[in-house]
């Protein structure tokens, strides 16, 4: 038997904690869809103008993102307890199967699930016909534009950090996590800023733009070039945030299954 991956022991394991989701997870997703009708007898009783497919659209990413964000706390929070965690130790699968098995159910199926979901809902909701409810579609060509449909898959990167801190922490995990994306991001910003005391970037004369050139300590550098610069260090940062720092996340995540002490 292969101790790294084997299909039908993943199979089994996929099964099995595929159940355990819905059954740990549904009545919260459930909750968050109730929330969102909530809102939308709300409006349609006390509301004075229909509510537009771009307001709601802002209202339901943020739905998801709690959805998503919260999945590893409350799905796999007890991977790592000291006690609890035994039971998850002792399952029959190796790390990486455990590790595929957890990125399928708190990364895929809650991402596009749920969103699939709400979005559902909302084309339900949106032909009541009240006089201030839910006008126009989301699947609009406004709001499903490329930018759109790149963020949502983007949700599932950004769940890597609540993943990763999710295994790290035994106890407080959100607050942990939350704490140490902060540090994370200041330290990023202060590596930027001793970067550009490097390059003398913070001397620059303000004044300067309007002559089309940049003057920076003294010296004239042309406006194209400085632009040019700034777009190397946008896609730098981008790059990190969007895949580097997922990547490793995700990494460390493996890592810490793998390693697990109880």
């Amino acid at each position: 038997m292969n101790n790294i991956f084997d299909i039908n022991r993943f199979g089994k394991i996929l099964s099995k904690e595929t159940k355990e989701y819905f059954a740990k997870y549904g009545t919260f997703e459930l909750a968050l869809l109730a929330g969102y009708v909530s809102y939308f007898v709300i409006e349609a009783i006390f509301g004075g103008s229909p509510i537009m497919a771009e307001k709601r659209i802002m209202i339901i990413t943020f739905i998801i993102l709690i959805c998503c964000f919260a999945a590893p706390f409350k799905v796999y929070g007890y991977v790592n307890d000291r006690k609890l965690g035994i039971t998850y130790a002792m399952l029959p699968a190796s790390a990486l199967e455990k590790f595929l098995s957890m990125v399928i159910n708190v990364v895929i199926i809650t991402t596009i699930g749920f969103t699939a979901a709400i979005f559902s809902l909302d084309a339900i909701l949106s032909l009541v016909p009240v006089k201030s409810g839910f006008e126009g579609t989301l699947f609009s060509a406004e709001i499903f534009t490329s930018e759109n449909i790149k963020f949502f898959f983007s949700i599932m990167l950004m769940q890597s950090a609540f993943f990763l801190g999710n295994l790290m922490f035994e106890k407080h995990k959100v607050s942990k996590t939350l704490l140490y994306l902060i540090a994370i991001h200041f330290a990023i910003v202060i590596i930027c800023i001793i970067g550009f005391k490097v390059f003398g970037i913070q001397n620059i004369s303000m004044e300067s733009f309007a002559s089309g050139n940049i003057i920076i300590n003294g010296k004239v550098i042309d406006e194209d070039t400085f632009k040019g610069a700034l777009k190397v260090v946008a896609y730098v940062l981008y790059y990190l945030y969007s895949f580097c720092l997922p990547a490793l996340f995700y990494g460390l995540s493996y890592y810490k299954i793998k390693t697990q002490k109880y």
